[in-house]
């Protein structure tokens, strides 16, 4: 981490354990951000309305001037239809219960957690749940051959992992993630006009896996109800995540090939969004604000015929009708 960062959240290092990203944010963007002296309002993290295209490009370019001034960092970005939020807790602050929720929290709980609980709400669902997730696993093995230099690359750029067998888990989860599985990882892209993309569509998923995406109209003032753009300036060696040349060799998987993918970590049951503390600013998307150039969604999710992952996961029969986790694709017009 830059020595600079480093000690600058040493410093405030209470509010750093829960806001490590809104406060990284400040410190990193403060050519676009406004200093805040009150300390609730400094842990939460910052926003930028974004009126249009060509104003999202400066505002991505001022902040990749500044993470290259950084040593280690990395812009990552996430696009969501809304920000939604955790459920507000702060009722309970009175009782001394959950002092944690005087922070608003977007959601960022990764795909395996968001209904959980659902799947044990009888045997057979635990049963499926279990069995569905074991023949993916079994497939993400089968996909990703044994490759030593992303492992050797892997150990050097993760210094506090134990060896390389954390490499393997990353693999499996971009294949769970990416087509169709739940995962314990949350999907990212290097690529702003990816996050934007997916910021400004709406998507049906019918019983089959079949996604249809659409084109977004949105209006109001309620800034969390606009697409949002979330931006991760996350640390090489310091935070658990992955870009795709470090997880996947070759053309195995075109699919995140085309949206520029990564993967974070973090999670899990006990503290299923965690990955919300990486997050260091808000790109809110005005209801004014257009793409000029739309990419077609089957530009982002290759067909059998393009992508060899597809193929193999279609051959194995996870893309068959009545399965709780159907291989997705997207809909062809």
């Amino acid at each position: 981490m830059p020595k600079f960062l480093a000690e600058d959240l040493w410093k405030i290092r209470a509010d750093t354990l829960l806001s490590g990203g809104a406060l990284s944010g400040r410190l990193l963007f403060e050519n676009l951000i406004s200093s805040e002296v009150d300390s609730i309002k400094r842990s939460q993290v910052p926003e930028l309305v974004v009126r249009s295209e060509s104003h999202l490009f400066e505002i991505v370019t001022a902040l990749k001037e500044r993470a290259a001034g950084a040593k280690d960092v990395q812009l990552w970005f996430r696009g969501q239809r809304a920000d939604h939020k955790v459920p507000d807790r702060k009722s309970l602050l009175p009782f001394g219960l959950t002092p944690y929720s005087n922070i608003s929290e977007s959601s960022l709980v990764p795909s395996l957690y968001r209904r959980f609980d659902e799947h044990f709400e009888s045997f057979d669902l635990y049963e499926q749940f279990l069995h569905e997730l074991t023949e993916w696993v079994d497939a993400a093995r089968h996909i990703i051959p044994d490759d030593a230099s992303l492992s050797s690359n892997f150990v050097q750029r993760n210094p506090h992992a134990l060896s390389a067998s954390g490499l393997t888990s990353f693999q499996r989860g971009l294949v769970l993630q990416q087509y169709g599985a739940p995962s314990t990882y949350l999907d990212i892209t290097s690529d702003p006009m990816i996050a934007t993309w997916f910021a400004t569509h709406k998507c049906i998923q019918d019983e089959v896996g079949v996604l249809d995406f659409s084109s977004m109209e949105w209006s109001g003032d309620d800034t969390s109800k606009w697409p949002t753009i979330f931006v991760l300036p996350l640390v090489v060696g310091a935070h658990p995540f992955l870009d795709l040349s470090s997880i996947l060799p070759g053309d195995v998987a075109l699919r995140p090939k085309r949206q520029s993918c990564g993967l974070i970590g973090g999670a899990g049951n006990l503290a299923r969004n965690y990955c919300a503390r990486y997050v260091g600013l808000k790109l809110r998307l005005h209801p004014q604000f257009r793409v000029r150039t739309q990419i077609p969604a089957e530009h982002l999710f290759p067909s059998d015929a393009e992508d060899p992952a597809m193929r193999h996961l279609r051959s194995l029969g996870l893309g068959a009708f009545g399965r709780r986790f159907p291989l997705t694709s997207v809909c062809s017009n």
